[in-house]
Parts: C-alpha cells; structure tokens; sequence
C-alpha cells in the first residue's frame, strides 16, 4: 500500500484519525510484521461480522454484534467467527 493508502484505510475503514494513520505508515515500514498482523485480525473481525449479519438478517444490530464479542473477552479470533458463523445467534 502506499502512504495515502494506508491512511485512507485507517481513517475511512477503520475509523482512526489522521495521527494515528500517520504513524500507522510509520510503523507499517519499521515493523513490516505489525501491520500485517493488524490487516489480518481485520479479515477475521470482518468474517465474524459477516456471518453475523447473514445469520440474523434483517434483524442484525451492530450494537448487539459489538455487545457480543466484547462479552468473549479477548479470545483467539476464530472462536468469534465461531460464535457467529456456528448458528449461534448474537445476543
């Protein structure tokens, strides 16, 4: 990604002010393997969330999806997409 990339996806996708974006594009080239380990744990966050939405529908919350992985505590990722893809409901 170049620099505008990754402050464009830092800002827009993950929701982060410019700072942060700015030193995200640092620390992407200091430390290569933080970045990749961040773009990941997104991709898992984001199958969960996935498989939330097609599990309940028209009835997702975001609220209720957010409620319900903070209420996992800090878990390997898989076991959130577990949570939601399983046929478990969010709560």
């Amino acid at each position: 990604m170049s620099r505008e990339e990754v402050v464009r996806f830092v800002t827009n996708d993950a929701l982060q002010g410019e700072q942060l974006a700015s030193n995200m594009w640092t620390r992407a080239i200091t430390t290569s393997p933080q970045i990749t380990t961040y773009y990941l744990g997104y991709q898992k966050v984001r199958q969960a969330y996935n498989a939330a939405r097609a599990a309940a529908g028209e009835h997702f919350e975001l609220r209720k999806f957010m409620d319900a992985m903070m209420e996992l505590g800090p878990v390997q990722l898989e076991q959130y997409v577990e949570r939601f893809s399983g046929g478990a409901r969010s709560r």
